[in-house]
């Protein structure tokens, strides 16, 4: 069979394109991750005249302040609670949050409502945490040392699977991406012989009988994809084109080849003219 491919342009272009979605993918797949396969635990210790608070995320870093630095201290209901930024999951709570009775906070709990509240002199906002044996904390803490105690593990459930489900389907989709910005342009070729028409991309292949076909040059003006793949230099799937329904097979959206019969599809050959004229040879009508 005679083979027609489409133009090749943009490979550098194309590389970068797919290193720069690599990274911009891979640091919120490692983020959610993380949740997933990493234990957090919050940790609370006030010892030498210095109180120490530990996420135990990987993006929620550790703070530290002297105790002479803490202004009050106060046990508190945390309820109603908003999140402003931070993370949230089951028994573990750290970031920004926002209370009706308490204002915004920064957190590190785990979720629960029996709390403290600190008032922390150069802090622009009160910390809030739960420790285990509240009271004795809130001793510790003006005796400046002598405490330790850290939370359970945030349990794990129906959170830790739909972060899962989530860091699959990503994982999924960018290496699909990375794919088709890598090896679709190359795998994207036209075949003419036999009295048909064989259309091959990088997943799928397709075929037409020549002889059922009316081909002409043409060039869309409008574009929609209604399903397929789209990235530069690839574009494969279903599309609207000037408002009808088509199947497209292209490197760019340039002037190509239309192709009418049971179906529309549009093609972009490199060299036009001979892909038109071997489709001659074999039946298609060319208009």
């Amino acid at each position: 069979m005679q083979e027609f491919r489409p133009p090749a342009s943009g490979a550098r272009f194309r590389f970068w394109l797919a290193v720069a979605v690599a990274v911009a993918g891979i640091v919120p797949l490692v983020a959610v991750g993380s949740l997933v396969w990493t234990p957090v635990q919050v940790e609370y210790v006030v010892a030498d005249g210095v109180l120490t608070i530990s996420p135990g995320g990987w993006f929620d870093g550790e703070r530290r302040v002297e105790v002479g630095l803490v202004a009050s201290v106060r046990p508190v209901d945390a309820v109603r609670g908003r999140r402003r930024v931070g993370t949230v999951m089951p028994g573990y709570c750290v970031g920004r949050f926002h209370y009706e009775s308490l204002g915004t906070v920064w957190q590190a709990t785990d979720c629960g409502r029996e709390a403290v509240l600190l008032e922390v002199r150069g802090e622009d906002l009160p910390w809030l945490v739960t420790p285990p044996r509240r009271a004795d904390f809130i001793a510790r803490l003006s005796a400046g040392g002598g405490y330790s105690a850290r939370l359970p593990i945030a349990p794990r459930g129906w959170f830790h699977v739909a972060m899962a489900a989530l860091v699959l389907a990503g994982v999924t989709t960018l290496a699909a991406v990375i794919a088709l910005l890598k090896a679709g342009p190359s795998r994207l070729v036209y075949l003419v012989g036999d009295g048909r028409l064989e259309v091959r991309t990088l997943f799928t292949r397709r075929e037409w009988n020549a002889a059922e076909l009316h081909a002409h040059r043409h060039s869309p003006r409008r574009w929609l994809r209604l399903m397929g793949s789209s990235v530069p230099g690839y574009h494969t799937g279903l599309f609207r084109l000037d408002g009808a329904r088509t199947r497209v097979y292209a490197a760019h959206r340039g002037e190509g080849v239309l192709l009418e019969g049971a179906e529309r599809v549009f093609l972009t050959p490199e060299d036009a003219d001979a892909f038109l004229a071997a489709l001659h040879a074999h039946g298609t009508v060319i208009e």
